[in-house]
């Protein structure tokens, strides 16, 4: 009877053991299809395979809590979550998903201290990830530089597939502290936007702003009047939302719209705030980069109604151009200097205006002749 007994539990463990082996073999097949993982060499990826895991998230749990460090790097295996800040959903991820890397694997790899998740990341149905637990993953980086090296390259490719660069690379902040730039970098939440989302909209309080990395929005602050904002690479990348972030306004005054699958990084408020005490110098640069936007907006448009006043024959039409361009100035757009459109126009708002004003003299002299006299006539009866 002990023979049989011993006979039956061995034959149970063998059984166990199998199934264990064979659901590994699974779990590294699937894997292996992941192109995060894929690239990896069979030495490195056959480390990380023991120290993966299966877990089972009901629908509105939490994968991540925004503000805590990520507890393990998770790859969806099957289901879908939401990411949220704030209570509001800003995106999306499904099956092959990472979330939770740059909470663990950039930060260590960086020679620094964990992140905290900048968002929430809750199922929004059953959902099956496979996990890479903190703890595990560290140890591996650390007795193994092979792997902590390809997690590094891999995060570098990642990035480059998407069109990204270093933050202190970009034109809006070439001007700032690199250390400041890369802090930043770290706690901007990489996301992206379908085609027809809406970013934001117009009246919704926020404290948040979105870096546009790549792709063209539509910013609508009322009816028939917007502006189109294209990216195409990232050392050309728009802030939208400044006012927001910096506290200058509680409320979105425009709402955004990508006309094209985008990119960008979202900064909020409070992990800015806490990284401009540790580089005071910067709150002034911030502040200077959203007031250049608003001088830029105003030169633009200033020349554009200068222009249109000129070639208009209409003697009845009044302008107040300070009070309508500091309302265009102050509405939620991007950091304008950073486009070339802007920058062209108020290039030819400095150049052109004289030109264009002996040309108006020569060919339109008589209907602008017409309509100063009227206009002067009108300001006599004190209807300016």
């Amino acid at each position: 009877t002990h023979d049989t007994g011993h006979t039956s539990f061995q034959m149970w463990a063998y059984a166990a053991q199998e199934k264990d082996e064979a659901s590994l073999r699974e779990l590294a097949g699937w894997l292996d299809s992941v192109p995060f993982f894929s690239s990896m060499d069979a030495f490195c990826f056959e480390r990380l395979v023991p120290i993966a895991e299966k877990r089972v998230f009901k629908r509105g749990d939490l994968v991540l809590r925004q503000g805590r460090i990520a507890e393990a790097l998770h790859v969806i295996y099957a289901g879908r979550a939401d990411i949220e800040l704030d209570g509001n959903i800003v995106s999306h991820v499904g099956p092959k998903s990472l979330v939770g890397e740059r909470s663990i694997g950039r930060a260590f790899l960086a020679g620094e201290e964990p992140l905290c998740c900048a968002s929430v990341v809750v199922s929004s149905t059953v959902l099956v990830s496979i996990a890479l637990p903190r703890g595990k993953l560290l140890e591996a980086f650390r007795k193994d530089l092979c792997v902590s090296k390809h997690f590094e390259e891999l995060f570098d490719r990642q990035r480059l597939e998407r069109g990204e660069i270093d933050f202190c690379k970009t034109k809006i902040f070439q001007k700032t502290d690199p250390s400041f730039a890369e802090q930043l970098e770290l706690l901007a939440t990489s996301m992206t936007i379908n085609k027809g989302s809406t970013m934001m909209h117009k009246g919704d309080t926020s404290t948040e702003a979105y870096l546009l990395c790549r792709g063209t929005v539509k910013i609508s602050r009322s009816r028939g009047d917007f502006d189109i904002v294209a990216v195409s690479a990232m050392e050309e990348a728009v802030m939208i939302g400044e006012q927001n972030l910096l506290g200058l306004r509680p409320a979105r005054t425009a709402t955004v719209t990508a006309l094209t699958h985008c990119t960008a990084r979202l900064i909020m408020r409070e992990p800015l705030e806490r990284l401009l005490e540790e580089y005071p110098a910067e709150s002034l640069s911030f502040r200077r980069m959203v007031e250049e936007g608003f001088d830029e907006k105003l030169a633009a448009q200033e020349y554009q109604a200068r222009v249109a006043m000129r070639r208009s024959n209409i003697a009845s039409v009044t302008v107040e151009p300070q009070k309508q361009f500091r309302s265009v100035a102050s509405a939620d757009c991007s950091i304008l200097d950073l486009t070339r459109r802007f920058s062209l126009t108020a290039h030819l708002y400095e150049k052109s205006v004289p030109e264009l004003d002996e040309a108006s003299s020569d060919s339109d002299s008589d209907a602008f002749s017409g309509c100063e006299s009227s206009s002067s006539s009108t300001s006599s009866g004190g209807s300016s």
